[in-house]
């Protein structure tokens, strides 16, 4: 039975690990501040979500944050780009979530840590990367993927093109998630180790 206490509760450990994972998203509504507006971006839902994959932070060019394994634009309300777009980043491919890095959270900058450009649908996006005050203690590199450092954070992007105008938004906030299947073991280990235990207790 001392056998099997420690290996549920090795398995509930590694799925604490396995934990760190997350989603990030965020949604606004830009303001239009010059240029032209031929999509009617300004009265659209513009909806990110950026996933990574890693456990711990890596180094983003000499800072702690995680790098994406997935990002997605969707696009409400608009004249004629509505939809879901996979989105990569010209020039790095990935985008970079960093939980803190001279006082801010950075969400949507390159892997290289240089504003991001990226295309949907028939619209280029140039210059994007949204921060904003950031309530964590600086994370070291390796240091364990939380994603508490980023959810409920509120960021901005005060200005950014995309088809022919150049538009910003304030005060979106973050929303960050474990990725469900790092959740669904983390669950199943939890109740592992509840059942050895009762089992142990009634015996």
């Amino acid at each position: 039975m001392k056998m099997k206490k420690l290996i549920a509760i090795g398995i509930l450990s590694s799925a604490s690990t396995a934990f760190a994972s997350l989603t990030v998203s965020f949604s606004f509504t830009p303001t239009l501040n010059s240029g032209t507006d031929v999509h009617d971006l300004a009265s659209a839902t513009w909806t990110f979500t950026f996933s990574s994959l890693d456990n711990t932070y890596v180094n983003v060019a000499g800072r702690a944050g995680a790098v994406t394994d997935s990002a997605t634009l969707n696009i409400t309300g608009s004249l004629d780009v509505d939809g879901t777009y996979a989105i990569v980043d010209s020039d790095a491919t990935n985008f970079s979530l960093i939980p803190i890095t001279s006082g801010n959270v950075q969400v949507g900058w390159d892997q290289n840590f240089n504003l991001a450009s990226f295309t949907f649908s028939s619209v280029t996006v140039n210059l994007f990367g949204a921060r904003g005050p950031s309530s964590i203690s600086t994370p070291s590199i390796g240091d364990p993927v939380n994603p508490a450092d980023f959810n409920g954070l509120l960021i901005s992007e005060t200005g950014f093109s995309a088809g022919g105008g150049n538009f910003s938004f304030e005060n979106a906030a973050l929303t960050a998630v474990p990725e469900p299947s790092h959740t669904a073991l983390l669950t199943g280990a939890a109740v592992l180790l509840f059942g050895v235990l009762m089992r142990r207790k009634r015996k």
